[in-house]
């Protein structure tokens, strides 16, 4: 528990600085997504033939929680490494600084969310109560999200060239997780019977489809569910071998 208080003050230190000097501090970065969202929506539903706005707000949740997915991985695999003097001089939880991390972005999140209000009064997709299980599912995917970062951080610790790699492959996944397209497109397809496979596609899905308005997937529930518990274990190994000789490495 003390870690997590302590993250969460350096956290919101680091929400601080976002906004100093600035005007509109990270509503930039909201903003931009906004551009995004509307210049690939108008491309990418003409090029499908679908409903305009219901493809904006697929596509808007589905480039938001991505953000968030992505960038808190990448972040957190050098997060050790960015925060080496605190390390050296502060006996502190390594996990505080993954925690720090997770919730900066999580906030970050929110901001984010913003722009994708208008979304859900234009498209033709009603709120349905599955909505309610927004939370519960995020909470879910942040555990996952735990052991990613902090797993990664601290094998990023020992070895520098890891997170350009994370952040290789990140892209390369872009590409091959329903973001811009949906998985029906490809029904009957080995390209439909592939994206189970994709564990971003877990991740993104409990999250977004009850705000679409549809059931959670209890199928990504499971593989979460499972996921974070085999993590855990790999994580607890990593930890037990590693973790001590990270103040020596940063």
């Amino acid at each position: 528990m003390e870690a997590a208080r302590v993250a969460a003050l350096l956290a919101l230190t680091d929400i601080k600085m976002l906004y100093r000097r600035s005007s509109l501090g990270p509503l930039w970065v909201s903003l931009t997504i906004g551009a995004q969202i509307a210049v690939i929506g108008i491309l990418f539903s003409t090029l499908f033939s679908v409903d305009r706005f219901s493809y904006f707000l697929y596509f808007g949740v589905g480039l938001t929680f991505w953000m968030f997915l992505t960038t808190t991985v990448n972040e957190g695999a050098a997060s050790l490494v960015n925060s080496g003097s605190l390390i050296r001089q502060v006996a502190l939880p390594i996990s505080t600084h993954v925690l720090r991390v997770i919730l900066k972005n999580l906030f970050i999140l929110g901001h984010n969310f913003l722009i994708l209000i208008p979304l859900f009064f234009l498209s033709s997709d009603s709120i349905s109560p599955w909505i309610l299980l927004v939370i519960p599912c995020l909470l879910l995917v942040v555990v996952n999200l735990v052991w990613i970062a902090l797993g990664a951080a601290i094998l990023s610790a020992r070895y520098r060239d890891l997170p350009p790699v994370i952040n290789g492959l990140i892209v390369i996944a872009f590409y091959a997780t329903p973001i811009l397209w949906k998985p029906d497109q490809f029904e009957g397809s080995i390209i439909f019977s592939l994206v189970p496979l994709n564990p971003f596609f877990h991740l993104l899905e409990v999250f977004r489809q009850p705000i679409l308005g549809f059931p959670v997937p209890w199928q990504s529930v499971v593989v979460l569910l499972s996921s974070a518990l085999i993590g855990f274990g790999i994580l607890r190994f990593v930890q037990m071998k590693m973790e001590r000789n990270v103040p020596f490495w940063v």
